[in-house]
């Protein structure tokens, strides 16, 4: 319970592991005015057991998780934190085409056995001989602030870059590129969209083909933007060389990809750091008190 002045406002905090049956148990004694939300589906299911609930704030930039329809129906605001995962997000999009780039994911095989270390000759085969950023072509598939702030991070490693906005963003200082034309010529492609129902499986077997070979995947978006059956038939077949993916269209994850030596897979930390875990809390927060105090 918040007490601001005249008003007195109903707070939780949900908790996404949460099962959804004692999410809406708890929703439905608590009634809260406000919810500060992360990865927990949110639906008219939800909404009509709190009719006091008038703003949702989400953790995070992604709101596929909120049916917005049903909670425009109840008269229902939604809010995110857009801002504040931006650079941890980007920093590991960067640390992931290193890894990709340099196979790091492969070397600790040649230090954590009991068995010699191979032949010189094999430890530095081309199969593991890595690239440097800056002689690689980097595809950036969404324009928005995470986009954007991958390209400026891109752009000191001295990378050539490409991009792609659904939106046909532009302005004076960056160029778009035709998609197909993107796809065929990025060593690197590098995802950056939200999920809505224009782009569910916006990367499906259509695109994949175009890509080059040999060339390599991240998603740090949504999973569902992705086909992951069309995914894995690439990289099974060995046209790209490998992928780095932080999201999954089920989480958590149990399918086929995380069984690939060429898949990094991580269980959508993009924006699980200190720093932007503090910021994007305590925005939401500031979101609901702002919200709720002048409207």
């Amino acid at each position: 319970m918040c007490g601001m002045e005249d008003k007195t406002f109903e707070f939780r905090t949900a908790c996404e592991k949460l099962p959804p049956d004692l999410l809406i148990n708890e929703l439905k004694e608590y009634n809260p005015d406000g919810i500060i939300a992360g990865l927990e589906t949110y639906d008219k299911s939800i909404f009509k057991v709190c009719p006091n609930l008038k703003v949702i704030s989400r953790i995070g930039s992604g709101i596929d998780n909120i049916n917005l329809k049903d909670a425009k129906d109840f008269g229902i605001t939604v809010l995110n934190t857009p801002s504040e995962p931006v650079q941890a997000v980007a920093e590991l999009v960067i640390a992931q085409m290193i890894n990709l780039l340099r196979h790091i994911p492969k070397y600790p095989q040649y230090i954590n056995t009991p068995k010699p270390i191979p032949e010189k000759n094999q430890l530095w085969s081309n199969k593991i001989l890595g690239k440097n950023l800056k002689d690689c072509t980097v595809g950036i598939i969404g324009f928005g602030n995470i986009g954007r702030k991958v390209y400026d991070i891109l752009d000191a490693f001295g990378a050539k870059l490409m991009i792609y906005d659904i939106n046909q963003y532009m302005d004076g200082e960056h160029w778009l590129a035709d998609l197909i034309e993107l796809l065929k010529n990025s060593d690197i492609v590098t995802l950056h969209i939200p999920l809505n129902d224009d782009n569910y499986h916006f990367f499906n077997r259509d695109k994949l083909k175009y890509m080059k070979k040999g060339s390599y995947l991240i998603n740090t978006s949504r999973g569902a933007v992705v086909s992951e059956g069309d995914l894995y038939n690439v990289l099974n077949s060995g046209h790209l060389a490998g992928a780095a993916l932080d999201v999954f269209e089920h989480e958590p994850y149990t399918g086929v990809l995380r069984f690939l030596p060429n898949v990094i897979s991580t269980p959508h930390i993009g924006s699980y750091t200190e720093g932007a875990r503090k910021a994007m809390e305590l925005k939401a927060f500031e979101n609901i008190v702002d919200y709720l105090i002048n409207t």
